[in-house]
């Protein structure tokens, strides 16, 4: 499978299964192993940038420590994301699908391939996701209400 399948197939089952889970909920909580936990956090991002969600990123093994807790029905649960994920891992995250009815399983979205292919997919569901987010709470993603555009120290358009 090539990455433009890949997306392809993550895009249709993206917009014709999450709208429900995209619809309301008290924030996301996403977990991610290895290169897949910066995704997570890449992705909590694009969540609270483009859907003014709360979202929260963890590594896999450490959210059964505590903030595990912290989730509960309403909250929605996104991953694991990784492209070599262990059967403990998959162990964790089914354990905190357990405390929500909210999960949004990236594994079945994209299933699991080693690679820059199949993380590049798990990429590109994640900002679908969030778009869908955006859009299902009435936001344009492209017009945020608080971020200015400029990069590092440097104000772009004149901003000052």
């Amino acid at each position: 499978m090539d990455v433009a399948q890949a997306t392809d197939a993550a895009a249709d089952h993206l917009w014709s299964t999450l709208s429900d889970l995209a619809a309301d909920g008290d924030g996301q909580v996403l977990l991610g192993s290895g290169l897949g936990y910066v995704l997570a956090r890449e992705a909590a991002l694009k969540m609270v940038e483009m859907g003014r969600v709360p979202a929260w990123a963890y590594r896999t093994l450490e959210y059964r420590h505590g903030p595990l807790e912290a989730l509960a029905p309403g909250t929605t649960l996104v991953g694991a994301f990784g492209d070599d994920l262990t059967e403990a891992e998959l162990t964790a995250v089914a354990e905190a699908a357990r405390a929500t009815n909210r999960h949004f399983d990236i594994q079945v979205v994209i299933p699991q391939q080693a690679g820059p292919v199949g993380m590049l997919a798990q990429l590109y569901a994640a900002h679908a996701y969030s778009l869908l987010l955006s859009r299902r709470r009435g936001f344009d993603a492209d017009r945020p209400a608080n971020i200015r555009e400029h990069v590092g120290d440097i104000w772009l358009k004149g901003e000052q």
